[in-house]
């Protein structure tokens, strides 16, 4: 199958394939090695390069009065998988303490 042109029309397509097939096309891309994977790709034309660049530039959605960069240091023992505490049940305690 050929898909269309724009990132949204391959998007598009790809969502309005039955789930077999995009099983299928998953298991083929998953199933490449990193070398197999640079064989196929290619630079990005001038067009591609515009939306990778505005796609780049993408952050977190202004709400609110902004947001500023912090340094925070934190304990070794808050940072481990296994103490228990998710990464949002970290960052709420991150943010009840302040």
């Amino acid at each position: 199958m050929r898909f269309g042109r724009t990132t949204i029309e391959r998007y598009t397509q790809f969502i309005a394939l039955p789930d077999s097939e995009k099983e299928r096309i998953v298991k083929r891309i998953e199933g490449e090695t990193l070398k197999q994977s640079l064989t196929r790709s290619r630079p990005l034309n001038p067009r591609e390069r515009r939306e990778w660049r505005r796609f780049k530039k993408m952050g977190r959605p202004k709400i609110g009065k902004g947001a500023r960069t912090i340094s925070l240091t934190v304990e070794n023992d808050l940072l481990k998988p296994d103490n228990g505490l998710h990464c949002s049940q970290r960052s709420f305690l991150f943010y009840e303490s302040g």
